[in-house]
């Protein structure tokens, strides 16, 4: 009988194998993916920005008119074409920030959607506001530059009229189409 044990215990996470013994500890933290490269974002104006969704990508997350953000924020914005069902917008802008940064002035997340990810290789952060205020949209920031993030944030025109998975989805497939028109750019 013992040696049946000892046996056991070898098949069942001793050397050589390739499972980690019963009871061990799960594996340390993976260290957040590195950007594959570079992209210019700093110094790019809000209609500069108006150019990474195209008519079709816009189609695709429900979007078709666009307005270049004025003020001190350098982005886009996109709005549905009338009589749309959802109406949602669609922003995105250039945030002079690390990707910490852009995630720690959002507070608190909702944890139901919170998700890390890459985006065409890029590290992502996607979260919706905590407290309640997780039906007003959802947002994917995105590491393109050292000290530069693409924020991409979609919001349905009435709070709580569009699922928050399906929010985030369609956040994400627009931070996708622009981080994609953004490496094209160069």
């Amino acid at each position: 009988m013992v040696g049946l044990l000892g046996t056991g215990c070898a098949l069942n996470g001793g050397e050589g194998s390739d499972q980690p013994p019963s009871g061990s500890m799960s594996p340390a933290p993976q260290p957040a993916p590195q950007r594959p490269r570079e992209l210019a974002l700093a110094g790019k104006q809000s209609a500069e920005l108006c150019t990474l969704l195209s008519p079709e990508q816009q189609a695709a997350v429900g979007v078709g008119r666009s307005s270049p953000l004025t003020g001190q924020d350098v982005g886009c914005g996109w709005l549905s074409l009338p009589g749309a069902n959802p109406d949602v917008g669609v922003q995105v802008q250039a945030l002079p920030m690390d990707l910490a940064q852009a995630v720690e002035r959002s507070g608190d997340p909702f944890p139901e959607t919170a998700a890390t990810y890459t985006v065409q290789g890029f590290p992502a952060e996607q979260g919706q506001n905590g407290a309640g205020l997780e039906g007003m949209g959802c947002r994917v920031d995105v590491d393109v530059a050292d000290g530069q993030t693409l924020e991409v944030f979609y919001t349905p025109t009435i709070a709580g009229s569009v699922p928050n998975q399906d929010m985030c989805a369609k956040a994400k497939q627009a931070a996708e189409f622009a981080v994609t028109n953004l490496q094209a750019q160069g």
